[in-house]
């Protein structure tokens, strides 16, 4: 599966890897019924490590994190 092998390329930045996420994830998940969980588990997934451990440390600490969110602090996080 597509979805399964994604990383973020280099110089790829968050927020073209993450528009490529979306679009695979809906080709998979053609009934919307994922959770937000399962989609942010595939973006996580394939960002660059560093990216993804700095990522997750901030999601941990959110209530009910929504994939938004997660690209959203992932852009930051990129940024800073």
């Amino acid at each position: 599966m597509e979805l399964e092998k994604k990383t973020q390329g280099p110089g790829e930045v968050v927020i073209e890897y993450a528009k490529t996420i979306r679009k695979l994830i809906k080709r998979v998940d053609f009934g919307r019924n994922w959770t937000e969980e399962q989609k942010i588990h595939f973006f996580t997934k394939g960002l660059k490590t560093d990216l993804s451990y700095a990522l997750w440390s901030l999601l941990v600490l959110k209530n009910n994190p929504t994939t938004d969110m997660a690209i959203e602090l992932a852009q930051r996080i990129e940024n800073n």
